[in-house]
């Protein structure tokens, strides 16, 4: 009765041992080596550092000589910039105050934000641009600069410096570098411990960098592009020296690639599929029609007054064109001349015989048309991390809810950008200059006990204090209205907080109810309190007690 179960005998006629499966390509389709479409698809199998970077500078040549020439591409990375940074990058300090034991509390925190946040976002956005070594850009320009770079080149680089305190606040400053200047000194040979220009130790942290003193690119580089500085990754005590941003997709990856790299193929084709439609276009512009005839060419240049000599140089082609004109000037003298039928008004002319007259259309889409151009348009968005609605600007086929739609992914990959790139250039910044702040005593709410670089670096005092969220830019809205009203439901169910939804405006929140606080102050002086109600309701019953008198001496003004 168990016989069913009993073991049965491979069948060796119909199977095939392991050993063979696996030269035949083993169980997955993918790897087969037989099928045709796939036979000759063998690609190497190599370190992410083998794979980037031999060909990371023929690739960043490619990425930069395509943000020059393609408006698409640079008004990608402009959205991005645009919709991260925004206008002005500005700390929220969050310090994590139960981790810093006795002294810090609740009522220390609020001091410590009050006083940080506007003493760094002074110095984070001067005029002055303390925060940039060259004095040329502000913390929020100095974010953008990292999102530009990240975005062409996959990576962005900044050396700590310090320049003193004779004519500035602080002594900290970022210098921004070309990532093309990090390079192994003299050409040396990438090995386990030293790759691109990064040196590392066994576990692959970074040790320090080789920066070339001037761009070997650079038109004035002289004896500078043969010399390299050795960074130190930080200082003994723990300060950043060297702040190397880019986002890694494979383990012990030492350096950037840009993601549009995957779209330069497509966003060659789409430029040159956009130079051909332009010259079709021009084309079809300068020619308003063309006559076609039956006859045999010989004859129509026979009757033209052009020869067909085999011979015939180059003075042919003018005298074909003379010829050519002459013989539109006749057909049309002949079709103006001739009995035309008129239908419903309408002038039918008549040609010459055995010809036909054929009108050009210059708008007439090209051999692929708009949606061709549409799905390479497409790709790029994708490399780009948008829609192809934000990229291309053609919202023709939206509506509120696939516009909706769309923007959400843009969104968190906006978010991703966000933390990846401008966040770590903003925190760099602000634990250079918070080090430096306590150092020097410069910040008042710090306990007593708290105000040395000793007791900052012991444990997670650093990174608890150091802890912040960055404000940029606006989410924005499509429908105000109702992503307003959603946004108060959330309100008040709990379900978020002031501060989250004023950042996802561009706002602190501490700022937003100082300046509710002032202006309702305001109401009250002037007697508006009653008119700018928080509903509707009071709003017209205010309006209909009729005016106040606003000019503060009590008597009513009509």
């Amino acid at each position: 009765m168990f016989g069913i179960f009993k073991k049965a005998k491979p069948d060796l006629a119909a199977g095939t041992s392991g050993s063979e499966m696996a030269i035949a390509g083993g169980a997955y389709d993918g790897a087969s080596k037989f099928d045709a479409s796939m036979s000759t698809w063998n690609p190497p199998l190599q370190s992410a550092d083998a794979e980037i970077l031999p060909d990371k500078p023929l690739l960043d040549a490619r990425a930069r000589d395509t943000f020059r020439n393609s408006s698409y591409i640079q008004h990608g990375i402009s959205f991005r910039q645009n919709s991260v940074v925004g206008a002005e990058y500005r700390l929220n300090a969050k310090p994590r105050t139960s981790n810093l034991g006795k002294g810090f509390d609740e009522k220390w925190e609020e001091e410590f934000q009050l006083e940080i946040e506007g003493k760094f976002n002074a110095y984070a956005n001067s005029p002055n641009f303390w925060p940039d070594a060259a004095r040329t850009r502000t913390l929020t320009d100095m974010a953008r600069l990292a999102i530009a770079a990240v975005g062409v080149g996959g990576e962005a680089l900044f050396t700590a410096e310090w320049l003193g305190t004779q004519g500035r606040p602080y002594g900290t400053a970022l210098q921004a570098i070309e990532c093309d200047r990090l390079s192994n000194p003299n050409g040396k040979m990438d090995t386990n411990l030293l790759r691109g220009g990064v040196a590392m130790d066994r576990f692959g942290a970074p040790k320090g960098y080789h920066i070339q003193e001037e761009h070997p690119g650079d038109l004035s580089s002289g004896m500078g592009t043969f010399r390299w500085k050795y960074v130190p990754a930080t200082k003994p005590w723990g300060r950043q020296m060297i702040i190397h941003i880019f986002d890694p997709t494979r383990p012990h990856q030492t350096r950037g690639l840009a993601q549009i790299v995957t779209a330069l193929k497509d966003i060659r084709m789409f430029s040159k599929f956009s130079d051909i439609q332009l010259q079709n276009a021009v084309a079809r512009s300068s020619i308003m029609a063309y006559i076609k005839s039956e006859k045999p060419k010989e004859e129509n240049f026979a009757q033209l007054g052009v020869g067909m000599h085999p011979d015939a140089g180059h003075g042919l082609m003018g005298a074909y064109d003379a010829a050519v004109r002459r013989h539109l000037e006749q057909a049309i003298s002949y079709a103006r001349g001739s009995q035309s039928a008129v239908i419903n008004g309408v002038r039918v002319p008549h040609f010459f015989p055995g010809t036909e007259l054929h009108m050009l259309d210059p708008s007439a889409d090209g051999a692929f048309g708009s949606e061709f151009a549409a799905s390479l348009m497409r790709g790029v968005a994708a490399a780009l991390g948008l829609s192809y609605e934000e990229l291309s600007k053609d919202f023709s086929r939206t509506n509120y809810s696939s516009l909706r739609a769309g923007m959400l992914p843009t969104w968190r990959a906006m978010l991703h950008t966000k933390r990846t790139v401008a966040d770590r250039v903003a925190n760099a910044t602000y634990r250079l200059w918070l080090e430096e702040s306590i150092g020097r005593g410069l910040i008042d709410s710090m306990p007593r006990h708290a105000k040395s670089i000793e007791w900052l670096y012991q444990g997670l005092n650093f990174d608890s204090l150091a802890a912040a969220q960055w404000i940029g830019a606006a989410k924005g809205n499509i429908d105000e209205l109702k992503e307003d009203q959603a946004s108060v439901l959330r309100l008040n169910n709990g379900l978020t907080t002031l501060e989250q939804e004023c950042a996802a405006r561009g706002l602190d929140w501490r700022d937003v109810l100082r300046q509710i606080g002032r202006e309702e102050a305001e109401k009250k002086r002037y007697g508006l309190g009653d008119f700018f109600g928080t509903s509707t309701a009071k709003s017209e019953a205010a309006i209909a007690k009729g005016p106040k008198d606003y000019s503060g001496d009590g008597d009513d003004d009509e």
